[in-house]
């Protein structure tokens, strides 16, 4: 986050909403408009998403979440929030969007207060969720492919990457991803695992069945210590 204050992009397909919230976020205390779109595609490419913070995504351009799964694997520094619209409003899409990697949800119809409380809430605690759309997150949330997680499919492949005992810099090599990158998966591997670090972490991917173990690692018995005679 610059100086200036956390920085937000908005892509709604209203124009009128989209003004209107520019309006609000460029007015609020903290915060800078980085820009507006009507279309997904605008921040697309890395360079349209320099410097940004908090990406707010109209619910009915991104449906099923694909959207938010690219820009979470691609950048996951940037916070997602979703504008909930009213035919969206259901568990299917909540869990859809939140396993996806979106990290705040909120009706697209709450007050402008409230939308500018989410994305400050987005950005600073990387979870912010609508007390409105709270009834729709009974249950495992379900990972975009059908594990029952709400890791995304890049920290899945890190986690397992981890589990094979792999440290950052390999793990990056490995998936042709920064370093700096995968140490941002691993936060939030752990944040959403309850995990105190890394072995924390590839533990509890066992002990939940995010993790299976395989030949090899059945293979692999514990040393026994050496102690002084």
């Amino acid at each position: 986050m610059a100086a200036q204050g956390v920085g937000v992009a908005i892509v709604d397909g209203i124009p009128l909403f989209r003004d209107a919230l520019a309006h609000q976020v460029s007015r609020a205390n903290g915060m800078r408009l980085l820009g507006v779109a009507g279309r997904l595609d605008a921040v697309a490419d890395p360079r349209a998403r320099q410097n940004l913070d908090v990406l707010v995504i109209d619910s009915v351009l991104d449906p099923d979440g694909s959207f938010v799964h690219f820009i979470a694997d691609a950048d996951p520094n940037i916070a997602i929030l979703a504008l909930v619209r009213e035919p969206l409003y259901s568990a299917r899409y909540v869990r859809t969007a939140l396993a996806a990697g979106a990290h705040g949800l909120i009706p697209r119809a709450a007050h402008p207060r409230q939308l500018i409380e989410a994305i400050g809430g987005t950005f600073r605690e990387r979870r912010y969720l609508h007390p409105a759309l709270e009834q729709f997150t009974d249950g495992p949330v379900p990972v975009q492919g059908g594990t029952p997680s709400e890791l995304t499919r890049r920290e899945l492949e890190v986690l397992r990457l981890m589990a094979d005992g792999l440290q950052s810099k390999s793990i990056g090599a490995a998936l042709f991803i920064s370093t700096e990158t995968v140490r941002t998966h691993t936060k939030n591997i752990c944040r959403k695992l309850s995990a105190r670090d890394r072995a924390h972490a590839v533990a509890n991917g066992f002990r939940t069945g995010l993790l299976v173990p395989t030949e090899d690692t059945q293979r692999k018995k514990p040393r026994p210590l050496m102690v002084p005679a």
